[in-house]
């Protein structure tokens, strides 16, 4: 009673309670406090590392990413109790990581600027080999626990999500993209609307130029690296190609995204254009062996991702469908329809007419355009 100041025991019930939950925040309130304090001296400690050696900025950044883990299971256990808190951690663990990517693809970029990079014949020779590897190898490190943590490959219904980029392979990239929007992007002569294959073909022409520094000088390095994780059993990771053609990828994505709306009131353009990512598609997984880390389930295409995830599909089928019927009704109204061809067979065979000839003609060219295309059922 004289603890709760009560002269029954009725009134010390709930007094009590009051004070057992204000003995409760207070505790929480301190634990709140000692965890910014250590979030506070983790990001202090990677950003005085980074002054000196880059290198010995990640343990401190690895501590700090993995408080902020636990933080994040310990918020979805407590049913988001301190989003407040949550949300400060993650913008400190970031502003961080931010940083420490810069410094690391700085390093990198030093590097590739010694062996002339984008040049196509660039090689790395012995005396740059241990720095090559360095950096590359830091940017892997720096990434590791986001691709543990990652299971791209699922997603509800059609929403797939997209393999990531390797850090070094996107630094890799950067001037590749930088060439491809000089081309694609702005006034060039290489950049029509008309012409998608001018910039479908300048990407598997990259592939073709730097395939072999990519497998001599890329590969090995992944390989050492991801030996014996369970990242090893992913082509995007381990495969120097795969993840090449992903850190490629996103520049078409953004070009083909621009473009479809300029098309999408002209049916030939339109189907020229999605025919065109068809055949590319085509080239990515059987000249490349690209699956995207799908595995089984293999990679659907940027085809499959704009006409079902960015629901262009029905449109598309209508222009097909439009284009056939119209060519169809002027082959039947044409005034030799019914003559015969006695040019296109064997002088002994049955003659068939030209009207036929042209209509067989037409099954041909759609059944060759749409060959490209994925099983349908998968558009559904």
């Amino acid at each position: 009673m004289v603890i709760t100041a009560s002269e029954t025991s009725d009134d010390a019930v709930p007094r009590f309670q009051h004070v057992l939950d204000t003995l409760h925040r207070l505790d929480v309130a301190h634990g709140y406090v000692q965890l910014l304090t250590q979030v506070d001296d983790l990001s202090k400690q990677a950003q005085a590392q980074l002054q000196t050696s880059n290198e010995a900025a990640l343990a401190p950044y690895k501590q700090l990413r993995a408080l902020h883990t636990r933080l994040v299971n310990l918020q979805d256990d407590a049913e988001g109790a301190a989003p407040q808190l949550l949300h400060h951690v993650n913008t400190i663990t970031h502003a961080l990581r931010t940083k420490i990517l810069d410094a690391f693809s700085a390093d990198l970029d030093r590097t590739l600027k010694k062996i002339h990079w984008p040049t196509p014949k660039a090689t790395i020779p012995s005396q740059l080999q241990e720095e090559w590897e360095t950096a590359i190898v830091k940017l892997l490190d720096l990434q590791l626990p986001e691709l543990q943590g990652m299971s791209y490959a699922s997603g509800p219904g059609d929403k797939v999500k997209l393999p990531p980029v390797l850090f070094p392979i996107e630094v890799l990239v950067q001037p590749l993209e930088m060439r491809f929007r000089y081309h694609f992007d702005g006034d060039k002569p290489t950049n029509r609307i008309d012409r998608p294959e001018y910039f479908l073909s300048h990407i598997t022409t990259l592939l073709n130029d730097y395939s072999a520094f990519v497998s001599d000088h890329v590969q090995p390095v992944l390989l050492r690296h991801f030996r014996g994780t369970n990242l090893a059993l992913n082509p995007v990771y381990i495969d120097a190609m795969s993840a090449f053609i992903t850190a490629l990828l996103p520049m078409l994505r953004s070009k083909i995204g621009s473009l479809l709306p300029k098309v999408a009131g002209q049916p030939q353009l339109l189907s020229h254009l999605m025919h065109e990512i068809m055949s590319f598609d085509t080239t990515i997984r059987d000249t490349w062996g690209y699956d995207g880390g799908y595995g089984v389930d293999g990679w659907k295409g940027l085809s499959w991702e704009f006409l079902v995830q960015g629901d262009w599909f029905g449109r598309w089928l209508q222009v097909e469908k439009d284009f056939a019927l119209s060519r169809y009704q002027n082959i039947v109204e044409a005034p030799d329809f019914g003559d015969l061809d006695y040019e296109s067979v064997d002088p002994k065979a049955t003659k068939p007419t030209k009207g036929a000839i042209r209509v067989n003609d037409l099954l041909e060219t759609i059944t060759g355009m749409s060959s490209p295309t994925p099983p349908f059922q998968i558009y559904r």
